[in-house]
Formats: C-alpha cells, sequence, structure tokens
C-alpha cells in the first residue's frame, strides 16, 4: 500500500512541475510583449528569464523552482533564426495553451510533444 502512496506523490510532483513550467510560458511571455517587444530574442534571454521567474515566484535555490525552470526549458521552443521578443512571447503562448489542454497527435495518438517517428 505504501507504494501506491508514493506513486501517487509523485505524480502530484510531476503534475505540479508542470503546471509550473506552463505558469512560467504565461509569465515569461506577458514581459517579452511588455518589454521591447521589437528587440531581437536571444537563445540567452530565454535561459536568463526563465532562470529569474522560476527563483523570484518559487524561491531562489528551491527544488520547486528548479523543476519549474526545467519545465520550461522543456516546453518552450528553442530560439532559432531572426525571431522578436514579441513574436517568441506568441510562440510561448501557443505551447502554454497546448501544455495545459494536451491533445492527442493526429497521426499516432500520442501526446503532445513526444517523439514518435512523424514528429521526430
Amino acid at each position: 500500500m505504501t507504494h501506491r502512496t508514493q506513486l501517487s506523490q509523485e505524480d502530484e510532483a510531476l503534475r505540479r512541475a508542470r503546471l509550473d513550467g506552463v505558469t512560467l510560458l504565461t509569465d515569461i511571455a506577458n514581459r517579452l510583449r511588455g518589454e521591447r517587444p521589437t528587440h531581437p530574442m536571444l537563445r540567452s534571454t530565454r535561459e536568463a528569464l526563465a532562470l529569474t521567474h522560476a527563483s523570484r515566484r518559487y524561491g531562489n535555490g528551491s527544488a520547486r523552482a528548479r523543476d519549474a525552470e526545467r519545465q520550461f526549458l522543456a516546453l518552450a521552443p528553442p530560439v532559432k533564426g531572426s525571431i522578436t521578443r514579441g513574436e517568441y512571447a506568441l510562440r510561448l503562448d501557443l505551447e502554454a495553451s497546448t501544455a495545459a489542454n494536451p491533445q492527442p497527435c493526429p497521426g499516432c495518438d500520442g501526446p503532445h510533444r513526444h517523439a514518435c517517428a512523424i514528429h521526430a
């Protein structure tokens, strides 16, 4: 019986980390939209904002902040090519919406953002 309770706690931790990652997607999208939206988006900006927002929201150095940052970086698309901060904010909005309401993959019925042969 203890094993089932432990799995439930692990599942809850994963669910919370995913929701925290989605929260960071929204927070950071709002920040990018509100501050210099026409300026270029950089990979380093993506990583710095993930760390800063996770630390401020969930506590500097906390396990929850670390997990939320990891979830954000897993959910947020990479910064590729020439894109503005405002355009990247739109991509974050899309990812937040998709992550909050996952739909099956139409090509293989797997979950969103998985590594099937169609999406690899």
